[in-house]
């Protein structure tokens, strides 16, 4: 059974309960639990010709409709379930392109609910092409009550983020010397969260040494810096793994 099927009527009831017609989610969390795209490292440092109309359209019934950008479709059926996907031509004007495509998939949509990170440029976008409408933001409260209830195959996901994070922990450690820098611990983690088959830290991680003349009142967000560790320093480890999609810390 495609996991993906109910996530999505989850999706549309919740969208008929708070009267929403339409939704656009951009590359994130929301975006990878209906389409299982995950967002490609070089998402948020493209600066290329319509970079700001990739998105999944949610209607109350039927299939979602995925709208790309050409530079975010490399192998992009390999990455998804969603049959309806739209790559934009490369001689056409992205925001008249992005609107076509609402007004094809919705085109009586009065309200229109936006993922919260959604680029602005979609914004007015989308506004354009429903001077009517009514944008409201997919804000937590919508979303997260619908992804609170993890399926089994996302709790195994959460399992492994875990189990990763429990390794590399260890193999960091078994490396520890004295002379290293807490920065040279943060790039062993690295390293061994990505060796044991995460897909990286699922937050900035730190490492932060107590003891052998360290500020006391040192904050937690300070981390990674060129303190050595010494004999009796106290090492902390603040991480998480990130693993398909799902994270842990």
């Amino acid at each position: 059974m495609n996991p993906y099927e109910p996530r999505l009527l989850r999706v549309q009831q919740a969208m008929a309960e708070a009267g929403i017609d339409l939704m656009y989610l951009n590359y994130g969390p929301d975006f990878t639990y209906v389409s299982g795209i995950q967002m490609p490292l070089y998402y948020y440092i493209m600066k290329s010709h319509g970079d700001w109309i990739t998105g999944l359209f949610v209607r109350r019934e039927g299939a979602p409709t995925l709208v790309l950008q050409k530079a975010f479709a490399v192998n992009i059926r390999q990455q998804t379930w969603v049959e309806d996907i739209r790559i934009m031509p490369d001689d056409v004007d992205p925001d008249e392109y992005l609107g076509n495509v609402a007004r094809d998939v919705a085109p009586r949509a009065a309200t229109i609910a936006l993922g919260k990170m959604v680029w602005a440029q979609t914004a007015l976008s989308l506004q354009a092409a429903f001077p009517k409408g009514r944008l409201i933001a997919a804000t937590n409260s919508f979303m997260d009550r619908i992804r609170t209830i993890k399926d089994p195959d996302e709790i195994d996901l959460m399992t492994r983020a875990a189990v990763i994070t429990d390794l590399a922990l260890a193999d960091t450690v078994a490396r520890m010397k004295i002379g290293m820098t807490e920065r040279d611990v943060a790039i062993e983690l690295d390293y061994q969260m990505r060796r044991h088959g995460g897909d990286g830290p699922s937050f900035y991680p730190g490492i932060i040494c107590v003891g052998n003349g360290s500020d006391p009142q040192r904050h937690i967000f300070t981390r990674n810096t060129d303190m050595v560790l010494a004999a009796g320093t106290t090492v902390a480890f603040d991480f998480g793994v990130l693993y398909q999609g799902y994270c842990s810390d």
